[in-house]
């Protein structure tokens, strides 16, 4: 096998038009033509390396088209593996989201960005941005693939969007095969933001502002069951800042602003400090918490946010009784 797919990987890296290796690959991978551990290791070590090759150059206009009907293929292997828990194919996905890969920008024309297609979740009328990019990202999101990324972050969420997602203990067997075991690593949980930061710009306005909203309130609760080091703290902050500036530039009216979801998720991890063992950490997690208090006490309220909800989080936390 490894001397096959070296091969494969050789021919997609030369050949003018290899959509007969890439439609071998798709018939063995949606098959049971290999199956076990073989299948495995296709799927997690030789894909991300074909997406690789075949993200580095370009393609006529007759090969694109079956090189990204490939992209979308691994794309529903990284939701498969997400849906179990596993992260281990999020650096390709960063990729296939990343409009600046070769794939795309060799194909650039006047008319490459323009489609007759409705997205639901990223469009663009740039010319920088080739519509092939907005077309996966939209697959990913129609297979649930945004969904279930958050799952890996608050585990309480069911996989299953129309199940009830609680906080409770009380779940029965099915409520267990219905969300993922375990929440992200800490360098899982990054990992993914950066992916999801490559494509933030290219998500529609209604897509982000409902996203984001969610993915914020996903951390606030990860951060809740997660240890996160001080110096894991400032990577994190910046993630999130960059994430929640897109809100800002939706004209749709968003649930909370940049302001809001950031120093929302700076309480959280800022009350993790406060709780924290040693004398300096909960002084630098009550200077945290002091400087987010000040920075949303500033917020107009809207009609869905208001300062109420600064004070009924310190009240359910009993951040006033320490």
């Amino acid at each position: 096998m490894d001397t096959t797919c070296t091969m494969i990987a050789e021919e997609l890296s030369s050949m003018a038009d290899p959509s007969d290796y890439l439609a071998a690959i798709l018939e063995v991978v949606s098959s049971s033509t290999v199956e076990g551990d073989a299948l495995d290791r296709l799927i997690a070590d030789y894909m991300p390396h074909f997406v690789r090759v075949v993200l580095a150059r370009s393609f006529g206009d007759d090969c694109a088209p079956h090189v990204n009907e490939f992209l979308q293929v691994t794309l529903e292997c990284v939701i498969q593996r997400l849906r179990e828990g596993d992260p281990s194919m999020i650096p390709t996905m960063h990729r296939i989201f990343d409009h600046r890969r070769q794939f795309y920008t060799s194909r650039l024309t006047a008319k490459s960005s323009s489609t007759n297609e409705t997205y639901d979740y990223a469009a663009s009328a740039s010319a920088l941005v080739h519509a092939d990019v907005l077309r996966n990202i939209n697959f990913f999101g129609d297979q649930g693939g945004f969904h279930v990324l958050l799952c890996n972050i608050d585990v309480h969420m069911a996989l299953d969007e129309s199940s009830p997602t609680s906080a409770d203990n009380n779940h029965n067997e099915h409520d267990d095969n219905n969300r993922v075991s375990d929440s992200f690593s800490l360098d899982a949980l990054v990992c993914a933001l950066n992916a999801v930061a490559v494509a933030v710009d290219l998500f529609t306005d209604a897509f982000a502002v409902r996203f984001l909203d969610d993915l914020t309130t996903a951390l606030c609760h990860y951060v809740r069951r997660t240890p996160v080091p001080r110096e894991s703290v400032r990577e994190l902050d910046e993630l999130v800042t960059l994430l929640a500036v897109r809100v800002d530039k939706s004209t749709e009216a968003p649930r909370r602003s940049s302001v809001v979801l950031v120093n929302e998720f700076r309480l959280e991890m800022a009350l993790q400090g406060f709780r924290g063992r040693t004398l300096e950490r909960r002084i630098n997690g009550l200077t945290d918490l002091n400087d987010a208090l000040k920075n949303l006490s500033a917020v107009a309220g809207t009609p869905t946010w208001t300062c109420r909800h600064v004070v009924a989080w310190l009240d359910t936390n009993m951040v006033r009784m320490r």
